[in-house]
């Protein structure tokens, strides 16, 4: 449901999506999968997929799977808007 709602925004081909992930606390493989997709398909738009606010537990699992060095993360909002500019 979130990846379809992302894919219709970026049809519209914005430089920046944000996702704001404060109220995830875990991500499966197939969540990484979409996340990825996500980051392709704005990367082939001429955009950036940002995420913000991860939960500790999340935060650990962009990093063990190496997500940390394939997607933009920011620590929270204000951080991802800077980003942003």
């Amino acid at each position: 449901m979130v990846e379809a709602s992302c894919r219709a925004l970026i049809q519209e081909k914005p430089k920046y999506l944000l996702l704001d992930m404060a109220a995830v606390n875990y991500v499966s493989s197939a969540g990484l999968r979409s996340l990825l997709v996500l980051a392709k398909a704005m990367k082939a738009a001429g955009g950036t997929l940002v995420l913000c606010s991860l939960t500790p537990s999340v935060r650990e699992v962009m990093c063990l799977s190496g997500f940390d060095n394939i997607l933009t993360l920011a620590a929270d909002r204000s951080a991802a808007l800077r980003l942003m500019q």
